[in-house]
């Protein structure tokens, strides 16, 4: 049975049109994911207002910058893939995937890209445990803050 997202622990920042919340599956160290609030059949990116659209991006670039000075990974993957819409009623949402060329050593975990070069799946899953969780978003919305998010 697949593990559901407790969203008072993953939820990172709130905003008009998005959540931002760390993924529960920490394969590559700050994953998280960009929720749209508003409910429906969002299959596709398309579908978003202007607001919504210009709102994601300004939130992304600040994560971006978050992930970037707590862990200098080497790019960023995002992904709006629609496969399980059955399985959240087609609520839209983008995958903010940081990707590193080495590995990460962060509060004594260790964070390996196995295919640095290439496409972010598939991938060895990673779920870690609540507390780590609860230190990770802390650390992510901590850093977003300081940049005025």
């Amino acid at each position: 049975m697949k593990k559901r997202a407790d969203y008072r622990i993953t939820n990172i920042l709130s905003y008009p049109h998005w959540h931002l919340r760390i993924h529960l599956d920490q394969a590559y160290l700050g994953r998280s994911v960009l929720w749209r609030r508003k409910r429906g059949n969002a299959v596709s990116p398309t579908v978003l207002s202007v607001e919504e659209r210009d709102e994601s991006i300004l939130i992304a670039a600040l994560w971006e910058k978050a992930v970037t000075s707590l862990w200098q990974p080497t790019r960023f993957n995002h992904a709006w893939l629609c496969n399980v819409t059955h399985e959240h009623g087609g609520h839209g949402h983008w995958h903010l995937i940081p990707r590193y060329s080495e590995a990460r050593r962060w509060r004594g975990k260790f964070f390996t890209d196995a295919n640095p070069l290439g496409n972010y799946a598939p991938y060895k899953s990673s779920v870690v445990e609540r507390e780590f969780l609860v230190l990770l978003r802390n650390d992510l919305r901590e850093a977003m803050e300081e940049l005025g998010a």
